[in-house]
């Protein structure tokens, strides 16, 4: 059960990462940016509709600065059949807006942008631990999966998948783990777990839990979690690139921020 607790705890993760100044030229946008997706979903046999994604953080650097654009949705609350207050997404407006997380690499404090008007001070360690981000403290990255079942190779991609089969003691458990590598990756700062990119001598950037249909002791059916962490398709480099010089100009004349 912790280990399933972890998982969808997981499942609200957004990804901090650091890319090196100097890497990943043909990566780079010509405002000299590097974009990522980092992705949640999961995916059910009993469900058609559960194959959407659960969460979704673009994540962007520019120089020595990194920016996190969280999409928030407009919600309203009801009262369901025993008058308990549930909060459900608005279907008559589907508004959405964005906030914009800026921290300076080093640094203790960062911003936060409701708009380019609007923004307050906040603190980059409580925000990692507050959004689950930090790694460390899930015992998941540090079981012990043995090896790997099956690996599938794709050199010229440099492109890799390990397939576990770990020992399944609760129905809590995943029957298999695919772990997805991706050595042009591995040097980028960011990772679910030093230990696994140094072994693989690659960058683990997705995880997919299998779990198998089951009969006892409840009816379960088949189902899927993943988390990934890839590069952006499309990226608007003109919003981005306010936003960074915003922030730069903003710090300058605040010597608060990173007080």
């Amino acid at each position: 059960m912790k280990i399933l607790l972890q998982i969808v705890m997981l499942l609200s993760l957004m990804s901090c990462i650091r890319a090196e100044k100097s890497s990943y030229q043909g990566l780079r946008m010509k405002n000299n940016m590097l974009a990522f997706d980092f992705n949640t979903f999961s995916a059910s046999e009993a469900n058609d509709n559960f194959g959407e994604m659960s969460n979704r953080i673009k994540i962007v650097y520019y120089e020595d600065y990194v920016l996190y654009e969280i999409t928030v949705l407009e919600t309203k609350t009801e009262l369901d059949g025993n008058g308990e207050e549930v909060i459900k997404l608005d279907p008559l407006t589907k508004r959405k807006s964005y906030r914009y997380y800026i921290v300076k690499k080093g640094q203790k404090n960062g911003m936060m942008f409701y708009s380019l008007e609007k923004y307050k001070v906040f603190a980059y360690q409580n925000f990692i631990k507050a959004m689950g981000m930090n790694f460390e403290d899930y015992s998941f990255f540090n079981l012990n999966l043995g090896d790997p079942k099956k690996i599938e190779i794709d050199s010229k991609r440099k492109l890799s998948i390990q397939k576990f089969a770990p020992p399944v003691k609760t129905i809590d458990d995943p029957d298999s783990i695919f772990c997805f590598y991706d050595s042009s990756l591995k040097g980028i700062d960011f990772s679910f777990n030093p230990a696994i990119d140094k072994r693989s001598n690659s960058k683990l950037w997705k995880i997919a839990m299998i779990f198998n249909a089951k009969q006892k002791p409840i009816v379960q059916p088949a189902y899927q979690i993943y988390w990934e962490f890839k590069r952006s398709n499309k990226v608007d480099e003109k919003k981005y690139l306010i936003y960074f010089q915003k922030y730069i100009s903003t710090q300058q004349n605040n010597s608060t921020v990173d007080e």
